[in-house]
């Protein structure tokens, strides 16, 4: 009799620790799985730079640094700075960001709204790989636009811009867009 005790004890205790600890895991991993948006949207950006080819003529020699310029956006640009410290894309092995729009960017980032399509306008035929947080952006002449939906990240392409810069988008990137216009 006592060891039917004993081993509901063991049980009870089994199952207290298990779900202590599953709470514990839930916590713990809560922040992993809630990441800032402004950090999701940095690895797509990321991701976008690792599979886009722009031309020769786009670098002033081929150690030169993929620049990447935020334009209205300085919280995803910080958060964008943090991540991509170190990481070599594209074979480039410095890799710098901008604060702002010059001429040395390859990729621009332009925050939601009349910013984006502004800065569609300015890029217009040069090398660079424009991507906007704006439903209205692609029509606007953006490449590549970001979508919040539910929590979830996903990007359309327009491949008509793409062609006008010379940029040539890898067809992993047109396979796991939402919508590709201009094929």
């Amino acid at each position: 009799m006592r060891s039917s005790v004993t081993i509901w004890r063991r049980v009870r205790r089994a199952v207290i620790s298990a779900a202590s600890g599953a709470l514990l895991l839930v916590l713990a991993t809560a922040p992993v799985r809630a990441q800032s948006e402004d950090t999701l949207k940095s690895q797509f950006i990321l991701n976008f730079a690792r599979f886009t080819t722009w031309p020769s003529t786009a670098f002033a020699s081929p150690s030169s640094p993929l620049v990447v310029g935020f334009v209205g956006a300085p919280e995803l640009a910080d958060v964008f700075e943090k991540l991509s410290t170190g990481k070599n894309i594209n074979g480039r092995e410095r890799f710098d960001s901008a604060a702002a729009l010059d001429d040395s960017c390859h990729v621009v980032v332009a925050a939601p709204g009349s910013v984006g399509r502004a800065v569609a306008a300015k890029v217009k035929g040069k090398h660079v790989l424009l991507v906007g947080q704006d439903s209205g952006f692609l029509d606007a002449g953006g490449i590549i636009n970001l979508i919040v939906d539910g929590g979830k990240i996903s990007f359309e392409i327009n491949l008509a811009p793409a062609r006008a810069a010379s940029l040539e988008l890898d067809p992993k990137l047109k396979t796991l867009a939402k919508s590709v216009k201009g094929a």
